[in-house]
């Protein structure tokens, strides 16, 4: 393992704790995909009315120990799985399609 830590460039350390961390990741995951079903049921009960302050409310009525960050429905992933998030912030404009504006001016 020592040589093979050698040439990917990996410090033993972080291969082992990566390697003994997996349970935890497996574990995670189900647990990930768990909350994405609730939080599906949550939502087509409301019939798409609800956002991730009202999902939120919904499962801690449920008994549920959660933030909204992981109540909610985030970036829609968990609501729309495979679509990327919608482009928002200050560097994004909606309006701009295609060709923003002429290239730089040619020397001379």
């Amino acid at each position: 393992m020592k040589r093979l830590c050698q040439v990917l460039g990996v410090n033993r350390s972080n291969y082992y704790k990566w390697r003994d961390g997996a349970d935890a990741r497996t574990a995670r995951r189900a647990a990930d995909r768990a909350l994405a079903a609730e939080i599906r049921a949550v939502h087509t009960d409301s019939d798409g009315a609800y956002g991730s302050p009202r999902i939120t409310a919904e499962l801690r009525a449920d008994g549920r120990k959660i933030n909204e960050k992981r109540g909610g429905p985030r970036d829609g992933q968990v609501l729309h799985p495979g679509h990327a998030p919608a482009q928002t912030g200050p560097h994004h404009d909606p309006r701009a399609v295609g060709d923003t504006g002429p290239g730089p001016v040619p020397a001379g």
